[in-house]
Formats: C-alpha cells, structure tokens, sequence
C-alpha cells in the first residue's frame, strides 16, 4: 500500500506530474491543488485511529473481513467503522447497510 511509504508516494506523484508536464498550462493549476491536498499525507505520520483500523483488517485478512469483524463482539458503530462503513450506518452479517 502506497500509503504505507509516504515517502514512495510523493516520490510516485512528483513523477507523474513530471511524465504529464507537457500540459502544464492545462494541468498545472491542477496539480498544484494536488500537491496541497497530498502534502498532509506526505509530511504527517498516521493517525492512531487509522493504524488501529488497518492493523484489525490485516489481521482479519481480506476474505475474512465481511464474517470476521462480526465475531469480534464490537460495538456497532466501531464494527461498522472497520468494514469501511460510513458513521451512523450499520452493517450486517450479510453485508447490507442500515441507517
């Protein structure tokens, strides 16, 4: 995951704006927006909460995400974080979403 190197990242960015630059004129301002957006990315560590969440998917493991997270016993709106849902919804063994 390129998130786990940002170092790789910006590296990654810088390159395709340079392979592209042959439309700096159209592309410039948008890469300049790009490079703000990123930056965070490249110059902050990880928050707490997002290497808690990656680390119990990794440990579930893709094909066991979906049964797994149910029988870990968590609240529901921390089940449903870890399944990638949005706050507020629910997720159930099935995966059907409820508001």
């Amino acid at each position: 995951m390129m998130a786990d190197n940002p170092h790789r990242m910006h590296q990654h960015v810088l390159r395709t704006m340079f392979r592209q630059s042959r439309c700096y004129k159209v592309l410039g301002p948008v890469f300049l927006e790009l490079k703000t957006l990123m930056m965070p990315h490249w110059t902050q560590p990880p928050t707490l909460t997002f290497l808690c969440w990656r680390t119990v998917r990794h440990s579930l493991t893709p094909k066991r995400i979906q049964s797994g997270a149910p029988q870990l016993g968590l609240p529901p709106p921390l089940e449903s974080y870890i399944l990638l849902g949005e706050p507020g919804n629910t997720y159930t063994s099935s995966g059907n979403v409820h508001s």
